[in-house]
């Protein structure tokens, strides 16, 4: 089965990407879903599961609810991992929270599953595998925590309504095809230890206008900036990158022409969120890192701090409101 899903995805890449392989759906995903019931040490409700060393492995899911959280217990041990294809073409599920405990998430374990709006992953994550939410063409959000250390190939490909990721302080790769053509991403916070952006893992993410790469990150040919059209690569209209000097980066940008900016020039006082205009979402976003709901990075926190005094607080807020209603500009 493996192999055949393997083949097929070859096939997907070359005869339209992101778009091919989920449409299957239906009688295929049954068939694997139970091939995988078959194998399973036993069942628990709607889950299939093997035993494992360290706990259990949910293999398969009957159920068809929309909104699921994972047990954390089945069969008396704790639920450690999410099999492969464990609940690809799933057409029901809209939000999913997988529960602490889980360490990672197998092949193509929510692959196709077009109807699925959010993800909630857990801290003791690691590994997120390959194609794991290719083709979750609704998927927007998805919180990766700091735990997951590895990627592998198209985890998020196809993921087109997919708009603001941050990813995780560990990760050292981004694999190939990771991002493809997630047409609505149009905020990507990479890791300050990030090494390599592989093979297309950002082509085709044409709502993303600007990206700052780390320092020692090299970018292979065409993942950075480009989409791809009529047999071409094309450049994303207004994209920069933001690079450091004399790093590889720098280089990627000269060699395929890439405009580009160094790191620093894009901290724009009080556009929080660096979208190229100061308006009432920066106020909020100030507002949600001040009461402690979503705190702000490094970058985000030093243009929030619009009056320069180490602090963010009210008097930020004001300052940008009153630039916002025109009374006193920035």
């Amino acid at each position: 089965m493996k192999k055949l899903v393997a083949g097929l995805t070859a096939v997907a890449l070359i005869f339209g990407g992101a778009a091919f392989l989920p449409a299957y759906g239906g009688a295929f995903g049954r068939v694997i879903n139970a091939s995988a019931a078959e194998n399973a040490d036993f069942t628990e409700g709607e889950f299939g599961c093997v035993n494992t060393d360290d706990g259990v492995e949910i293999v398969s899911y009957s159920g068809n609810d929309t909104e699921l959280a994972i047990p954390s217990v089945l069969g008396g041990k704790i639920v450690t991992s999410i099999g492969s294809y464990c609940f690809e073409f799933n057409r029901t599920l809209q939000s999913v929270t997988v529960p602490e405990g889980v360490t990672k998430i197998d092949d193509h374990a929510f692959f196709g599953c077009r109807q699925l709006v959010s993800v909630e992953l857990p801290s003791t994550l690691d590994t997120i595998g390959n194609s794991c939410f290719w083709g979750c063409p609704k998927l927007q959000s998805v919180h990766i925590p700091d735990s997951v250390t590895s990627f592998d190939t198209l985890v998020f490909s196809g993921c087109t309504a997919l708009n603001d990721v941050t990813l995780p302080s560990g990760l050292d790769i981004l694999p190939d095809f990771t991002f493809y053509n997630c047409s609505s991403l149009n905020k990507l916070t990479l890791p300050s230890g990030l090494t390599e952006i592989r093979q297309m893992s950002l082509l085709g993410c044409t709502s993303l206008k600007s990206l700052s790469i780390p320092q020692n990150c090299v970018i292979q040919d065409h993942a950075v900036g480009f989409f791809y059209e009529k047999d071409r690569f094309k450049h994303i209209e207004g994209f920069t990158m933001y690079v450091y000097p004399d790093s590889p980066a720098e280089s990627y940008a000269k060699t395929f022409e890439v405009p580009y900016k160094y790191v620093g020039e894009e901290r724009t006082t009080g556009d929080v969120n660096y979208d190229g205009e100061i308006n009432i979402t920066d106020i909020t976003l100030i507002a949600a890192h001040i009461k402690g709901k979503r705190i702000l990075s490094d970058d985000a926190r030093k243009r929030a701090d619009v009056n320069g005094d180490g602090c963010i607080n009210v008097t930020d807020i004001i300052k940008i409101a009153a630039h916002i209603k025109g009374k006193r500009l920035l």
